[in-house]
């Protein structure tokens, strides 16, 4: 994935993030509070470590949550006990459990493959951080076709990834046959619209555009299912009926190998009209105005919270000085939110080492949550974006 082609992946999300501002201005005190609240509740057997961890972090001028430092301590124990990297960890979910005292790491989403990475969960005791996998005691292969993936194979799929190839497709897993592609995309858009033309009616597509048409893999369980080989055809065509409010689409699937159509199906999703609203004079934006009255009360500069947060990035994910450097801010999505009911400025960087290259080591998404009564980074995240480059 190209740097263009992810910044297209990563696009503004509309009036998501002002809402999030109002809401959160709404949730600050009218004058501002001189307080650090640091959360302990988490079992005292932890108290040693996050003791350790926050000294480390006062010594370099940041204060974290428990939170970040127990996010922390877990994937230490994810890298040490099945050398999972940054670029693996953020294909999952994280859910810290306090009363528990666990972490939970589930992949993110249903893509197919991730099925294979199983499930992490990282237990407190005695102050150490202990990891277990749901896969633990079963047999792992000698390649991606493997239904069970440790890292080592992880990061082989990772690579084909990064390199822009299907991450489970490797030379000589599959017969040539199974790897076979006779349908252009061009061809599996006409095949689209003659299907939804026999089943809907000559005139169904009359005002439709083609919204997308790209070529796909299935996980390889699916490719012996129904004998067909592993390449895929999703096609979209889609209109807006605004006198209804919806966004009426044709959802078309096709094999690579053959053709042939396996899914046609109409569907509708309603679309809220976009509210007219009226900027605040001398403000650019409802964003620009309620990020101004939002640190208007709050204890810390804007600068400030961008410091602190480039800061806890470079040193929590061990970037270097050159990645440092070649960070830029993604204000798209940096803005106020609510993090444990605490009012924080989220900010987002955006790393691409390689100017309109491909992905490397480090890149991709990384944010941090900065506590604007306190300075305290509440949550931190990095997205690695290779989960959106298939």
């Amino acid at each position: 994935m190209k740097r263009e082609d992810w910044q297209k992946a990563y696009a503004p999300r509309g009036d998501a993030l002002e809402i999030r501002v109002r809401n959160t201005l709404n949730a600050l005190p009218e004058e501002p509070t001189r307080r650090i609240i640091m959360k302990r509740a988490w079992a005292i057997t932890l108290a040693l470590v996050l003791v350790m961890a926050a000294a480390v972090a006062l010594a370099a001028g940041l204060m974290t949550s428990d939170k970040v430092d127990i996010k922390e301590m877990a994937e230490q124990a994810l890298s040490e006990q099945y050398g999972l990297t940054a670029e693996m960890v953020s294909f999952f979910s994280c859910a810290v459990d306090e009363a528990a005292g666990t972490v939970v790491y589930t992949p993110v989403d249903a893509m197919a493959g991730t099925e294979r990475l199983g499930v992490y969960t990282v237990t407190m005791k005695n102050g150490k951080a202990e990891a277990s996998w749901s896969h633990d005691g079963e047999t792992v292969g000698s390649d991606t076709s493997s239904a069970v993936w440790d890292a080592k194979l992880f990061g082989e799929a990772l690579a084909r990834k990064a390199a822009g190839e299907e991450w489970f497709v490797i030379e000589g897993i599959y017969t040539p046959e199974q790897l076979e592609i006779n349908v252009t995309e061009e061809q599996a858009a006409e095949l689209a619209r003659k299907a939804i033309e026999e089943k809907f009616g000559a005139d169904a597509l009359d005002g439709f555009e083609l919204q997308d048409a790209h070529r796909h893999v299935v996980a390889p369980e699916e490719v012996a299912e129904d004998g067909h080989g592993l390449w895929r055809y999703s096609v979209n065509y889609s209109r807006e009926n605004e006198a209804e409010g919806l966004v009426e689409s044709y959802v078309t699937r096709i094999y690579a190998d053959d053709g042939s159509v396996f899914v046609c199906r109409y569907k509708t999703e309603s679309v809220m009209p976009e509210p007219e609203i009226t900027t605040p004079e001398g403000y650019q934006s409802w964003t620009e105005y309620y990020t101004a009255q939002a640190f208007a009360r709050a204890e810390i500069s804007p600068k400030e919270a961008l410091a602190l947060a480039k800061e806890a990035i470079v040193q929590r994910y061990g970037l270097t000085q050159e990645q440092a450097g070649a960070m830029e801010l993604h204000d798209t999505w940096t803005g106020f939110g609510m993090v444990d009911d605490k009012p924080v400025y989220d900010i987002w960087f955006y790393l691409w080492m390689v100017e309109d290259g491909p992905w490397s080591e480090g890149d991709g998404l990384y944010g941090a949550s900065v506590n604007v009564e306190t300075g305290v980074i509440e949550d931190m995240d990095y997205d690695s974006t290779l989960g959106g480059n298939g």
